[in-house]
């Protein structure tokens, strides 16, 4: 199929060729699949459209999950009665499609927003954290599902001590009706199935172009209430007026649950406004959106683990052929929210580096980890993980933050991984 068919049918024509990468993998259950993915950062990013499925043609499009923006002039003059801010939860973005073969479901497959198939490390943290029927939910209404893997164990930014390994849903897009979910439908799937859903923190009325801040949540609120906030009196004659209050209101939330606690609380909201702009609206509070000091540490390391996530297993082979290929990921991801002049900086290019070679360092096995897990299946073959484990603490006691890390390996030697 010509590419140029390919663009105006399945992509609106809103985006080029050069945005499209063709591609072609095998599925974790041996299909293969191939076709083009489109990297261009709007409410296309990371869709896909499958062209052949097991070497037959098997033309099929799937959404993924849209590209995020902040407040921008274009949507002023919008006009709603009502908007949700949801928490912006800070993971790793997963979506989960169905593949077709001749009008029959043949697998679910779960992504990262810009990958074709999930890499082995996502996949493992999936296992840990499904606890919902999704391949059901999948099949049932041919839906794509977009879901928020947050938690202990795939903390990036923001510490979230009440969450292990959890999947929140955040989207979704009907192939039937060709069209992202609202909120209502996504609230409707979550309490039937009892998918964990992003908290809702603030409400909004509107009328005539008018916004009033309606309610917030307790979870915002109680961090608030030192500075007296009074907002049924808050009355905002346009949506910037809106989104620079609730700027400040984060940010405030922050700094008290910093002063109390010791870690920020949120790193913002998003709005599900699919029918009012066509896709969702993100605010994050002051600090972490200012752009005149510089690009804040936060968002490089945000990029660089999203580098992670979609790489994760093949990224010292990558980075064996193309050494600056993780440093142009990142650059071009940043250079969506901050001026091009700071993101292509000497001092920008240096900061990147350190991180990504930081967190390298720290997802590579120490040889001396990785000798103590050998040496300890190979004098113990008979005993099970949990035996071996329990040598390995009475051993090595000082060790005992590495012991995820020896589990690992010992899962992997004894071949129940």
């Amino acid at each position: 199929m010509r590419i140029k068919h390919i663009i105006e049918t399945y992509f609106d024509d809103k985006v080029k060729k050069k945005d499209l990468y063709q591609f072609k993998q095998k599925t974790k259950k041996g299909n293969i699949i191939e076709g083009y993915i489109c990297r261009k950062p709007n409410e296309y990013l990371g869709s896909m459209f499958i062209e052949k499925v097991n070497n037959e043609d098997n033309p099929q499009f799937i959404h993924s999950m849209p590209k995020i923006h902040y407040y921008s002039k274009k949507i002023e003059g919008i006009e709603t009665e009502e908007i949700i801010f949801h928490e912006k939860l800070d993971g790793s973005c997963i979506i989960y499609y169905p593949l077709y073969q001749d009008g029959e479901v043949i697998e679910v497959i779960p992504k990262t927003r810009n990958t074709v198939i999930a890499d082995d490390f996502i996949f493992n943290l999936l296992k840990k954290a499904i606890t919902y029927p999704i391949e059901e939910i999948v099949k049932e209404y041919n839906i794509v599902l977009m879901f928020e893997l947050y938690g202990v164990l795939n903390q990036h930014e923001i510490y979230n001590p009440d969450a292990y390994c959890s999947l929140a849903l955040i989207g979704a897009y009907s192939i039937n009706i060709d069209h992202m979910c609202s909120n209502s439908t996504l609230d409707a799937l979550a309490q039937k199935y009892e998918l964990k859903r992003p908290k809702k923190l603030i409400h909004v009325k509107g009328h005539e172009g008018l916004y009033m801040i309606a309610s917030i949540s307790p979870y915002l609120y109680k961090y608030l209430e030192k500075n007296k906030i009074s907002l049924n009196t808050c009355l905002f004659t346009s949506l910037s007026e809106l989104t620079q209050k609730i700027k400040k209101i984060l940010s405030q939330v922050n700094q008290e649950s910093y002063n109390i606690n010791g870690f920020v609380l949120t790193e913002g909201v998003v709005a599900n406004m699919q029918k009012q702009i066509g896709g969702y609206l993100k605010v994050k509070p002051e600090e972490i959106e200012l752009k005149h000091k510089g690009i804040p540490t936060v968002e490089i390391k945000k990029e660089v683990r999203k580098y992670w996530d979609e790489y994760g297993s093949k990224i010292e082979a990558i980075y064996k052929q193309d050494k600056k290929h993780y440093l142009n990921y990142v650059k071009e991801n940043l250079a969506e929210d901050f001026p091009i002049d700071i993101v292509e900086s000497n001092k920008t290019k240096k900061r990147i580096e350190k991180i990504f070679f930081a967190i390298w360092d720290a997802k590579t096995v120490p040889i001396g980890i990785q000798e103590i897990a050998r040496t300890l299946c190979e004098e113990n073959p008979k005993l099970s993980l949990s035996e071996i484990m329990n040598i390995f603490s009475q051993q090595y006691p000082q060790k005992k933050n590495q012991a995820r890390m020896v589990y690992s390996i010992c899962k992997k030697i004894k071949g129940e991984d």
